[in-house]
């Protein structure tokens, strides 16, 4: 018995993005064609500047697109995008407090205060900052101020997570503990995920697929299956079969940055 194909969430078709400066019309978007499946983990790399955080935010619906179509095949219920997006500063409101800032979401959802609290805490919990839960941002490490804007945004229950570089102001060990931490909630939430980074290991470590995109004006260039099954962990990325795919989409990328950047090949 064949298995069914995946369930589309997300179809984005011929998405242009161009802006009118003094110059001229500057090109950021050419024809992005994009699906993305439900529980599916898309990572997206590309030259710094290429247009990857602009498609993010056409996603979002933070921006328009030029032209072409971005289609939910499974709208909220409430009518609006069922995205929730984070930043790489995490976002969050400085005068709440962590259990405030989780509950955020819910509370522009307009769920009650009671419930969003309970469930804002159970979360909370869930992510090991319950003895934190009354503090404020500043109070926090940078890892754990990320892990607040996560929470938030897993705690409205999108249909689609869009993460921008989440954990690239992080260092190199909180990093490698938040990457972790990403895969067990989504592990045990399976959202579809949309994830921009700059850190190839990083990107064949956490998605199913790993979209390169070219320089500006960016259009994909390769998609690339991660054959890997899950759970994973960080040692992925040292078997010899990954490392392979991590070069490989290495050589991808670098001619693109060397076109970017006009260096000689």
């Amino acid at each position: 018995m064949s298995t069914p194909p995946p369930q589309a969430v997300l179809d984005c078709r011929g998405v242009w993005k161009s802006y009118v400066t003094h110059t001229g019309r500057l090109s950021v978007l050419e024809d992005v064609n994009c699906r993305v499946c439900r529980e599916e983990f898309i990572c997206i790399v590309g030259p710094s500047g290429c247009g990857k955080t602009t498609f993010l935010k056409i996603v979002a619906g933070l921006i328009r697109p030029t032209s072409g179509e971005v289609r939910f095949c499974e709208p909220a219920a409430n009518g609006k995008r069922p995205t929730a997006l984070v930043f790489q500063d995490h976002g969050l409101f400085p005068w709440l407090t962590v259990i405030e800032n989780v509950a955020f979401g819910l509370e522009m959802m307009g769920v009650g205060k009671r419930e969003r609290s309970e469930r804002a805490r159970d979360f909370i919990e869930k992510i090991g900052l319950g003895s934190f839960a009354r503090n404020y941002p500043y109070e926090l490490s940078a890892g754990m101020r990320q892990r607040v804007g996560i929470a938030r945004s897993f705690l409205t229950d999108p249909k689609i997570l869009l993460m921008d570089e989440p954990l690239s102001s992080l260092d190199a060990q909180t990093r490698r503990l938040m990457q972790e931490e990403l895969l067990r909630l989504w592990q045990n939430d399976r959202k579809s995920v949309i994830y921009i980074t700059h850190d190839i290991e990083e990107a064949v470590m956490l998605g199913d697929r790993v979209i390169v995109m070219t320089g500006r004006p960016a259009t994909i260039r390769k998609e690339i299956s991660i054959p890997l099954d899950r759970p994973r962990d960080l040692s992925v990325c040292k078997r010899p079969d990954m490392t392979a795919v991590i070069h490989h989409i290495w050589e991808i990328l670098k001619d693109e940055v060397q076109k970017t950047l006009w260096f000689p090949a």
